[in-house]
């Protein structure tokens, strides 16, 4: 899956606006259509919730419906409609020797998101991600393990709609919490870090890190290269196409 979802990640990163939101718009028209079978599997889920003693608030917090289907629907119809965040210029500056500086949006890459038992925050981070041209990977509260399967396969369907790798968004398939454990520690954030060669948070796998990754400037910059660092900006989205491969080039070594 995280193989899966570094490739993909690549082909998020060069997407137009345009192709990102017809995604987008597929996946909110499926999330209508496939009504039936969403809430056939968050019956699944509520049912467990009310066998394991949940109360009131967490079962109201997992309940689907046709009406909030339909509000997550309007809701990614939202996301797509936004303006594009990348390639938005934060801040431009000049150089005393002329050089003219921007600072400007990119993708991040690969994005984990571990959150609660809400199916409505799966569709919400899978939309945003994908807006924001970046893979990401799903992991929800076990108790809306059905209804989250569901509502990704919806994604991962308008994906493969447009000719588009599914790993674009992705589900960890499982309630065992080992996985959760597995993913956080440090020495498989280091082969996740080895295998995307992106820095990670993890300070505690740095010594598992190849040395290569480590030394490499555009992963983790040192102080002087920090004070050296630039963005180009690009004129419209076909030059942000151009520099996002260039950028691809860089960090794979092609």
């Amino acid at each position: 899956m995280l193989a899966a979802a570094k490739t993909a990640s690549v082909a998020a990163a060069q997407l137009s606006p345009a192709e990102k939101s017809k995604v987008l718009m597929d996946a909110a028209k499926g999330l209508e259509s496939n009504a039936s079978a969403i809430l056939a599997a968050n019956r699944k889920d509520l049912a467990q919730a009310r066998k394991d003693g949940l109360n009131a608030a967490m079962i109201d917090r997992l309940t689907l419906n046709p009406k909030r289907l339909r509000e997550m629907a309007a809701g990614v119809r939202a996301v797509a409609k936004l303006e594009d965040p990348i390639g938005r210029v934060l801040s431009r500056w000049k150089r005393p020797n002329g050089l003219k500086i921007s600072k400007v949006t990119v993708p991040l890459g690969v994005i984990l998101i571990i959150f609660e038992s809400r199916p409505n925050v799966t569709v919400e981070c899978a939309a945003l991600c994908f807006k924001s041209g970046n893979a990401v990977i799903l992991r929800g509260g076990r108790e809306a393990f059905h209804s989250n399967r569901a509502l990704v396969e919806v994604f991962q369907r308008a994906l493969k709609r447009r000719r588009l790798s599914a790993g674009c968004i992705n589900f960890v398939a499982t309630t065992d919490r080992a996985a959760v454990d597995f993913l956080l520690k440090r020495e498989v954030a280091a082969k996740n870090s080895n295998l995307v060669a992106y820095a990670n948070g993890n300070l505690a796998s740095q010594k598992f890190v190849d040395k290569s990754v480590l030394d490499d400037p555009s992963v983790y910059p040192d102080a002087d290269t920090m004070k050296r660092l630039y963005t180009v900006r690009a004129r419209d989205q076909k030059s942000q196409r151009v520099l996002n491969r260039l950028w691809i080039k860089v960090k794979t070594g092609r």
